[in-house]
């Protein structure tokens, strides 16, 4: 098992700095802060970006510009 989360870990092409805090627990601060409850894509851009706002590496900014391509709903922050 362990040896499987390893390689696992190591195929991940898309990694995120979400750390072991649930997406839940992250949407509960985010409607805290704004007062509104953020969407999906929200949640995903706050995971993948580091403090300075800049993009892990090229593919979640590649997502994220897929998602502002197919939706107007989306804020930037």
């Amino acid at each position: 098992m362990c040896r499987r989360n390893t390689r696992n870990r190591k195929n991940q092409t898309i990694p995120h700095t979400g750390g072991s805090k649930a997406n839940a627990t992250r949407r509960a601060e985010m409607m805290a802060e704004t007062g509104q409850k953020p969407g999906r894509a929200q949640i995903y851009i706050a995971t993948h970006k580091n403090k300075d706002g800049v993009y892990v590496n090229e593919a979640p900014k590649e997502i994220c510009v897929s998602f502002f391509m197919n939706s107007n709903c989306i804020s930037t922050r």
